[in-house]
């Protein structure tokens, strides 16, 4: 299963290198950067050429919901061996890369929010005041 990485600019594959200092090179990841002089049409059209010449499950992963790479996601998401979550984070990031070998493309996104679900917290509730 491949894991593309939809962004705002270069964040992306910066992600990838902090990711991959943690849990060592991940393979089948590709980025994405969406920067302010392309449109959202030359940007959905980029990645839908790269699905199509795809055999692999993708697991499309934006930035931020409900912005351009949200509904890029949506978008393309709608092809058969294509889902997409959206909250990218280093977190979350590696987590996918561990969880796509054990669920099914199907399952991924419901099993990637189940257990980021509670993964931002308050640090002062966690650790205290002092």
């Amino acid at each position: 299963m491949i894991l593309a990485l939809l962004t705002h600019g270069a964040w992306g594959k910066a992600l990838l290198e902090a990711a991959e200092l943690i849990v060592g090179p991940m393979k089948d990841v590709v980025c994405f950067p969406l920067f302010p002089e392309r449109s959202f049409k030359e940007y959905v059209e980029e990645i839908q050429t790269f699905i199509d010449k795809q055999e692999e499950d993708i697991l499309l992963m934006a930035d931020l919901m409900g912005g351009s790479t949200f509904h890029a996601a949506g978008k393309l998401s709608r092809a058969d061996g294509v889902k997409a979550v959206s909250g990218l984070s280093l977190e979350l990031l590696a987590l996918a890369d561990e969880l796509r070998h054990d669920c099914s493309l199907e399952r991924l996104p419901k099993c990637l929010v189940e257990r980021a679900r509670d993964r931002i917290a308050d640090m002062e509730s966690i650790l205290g005041k002092e």
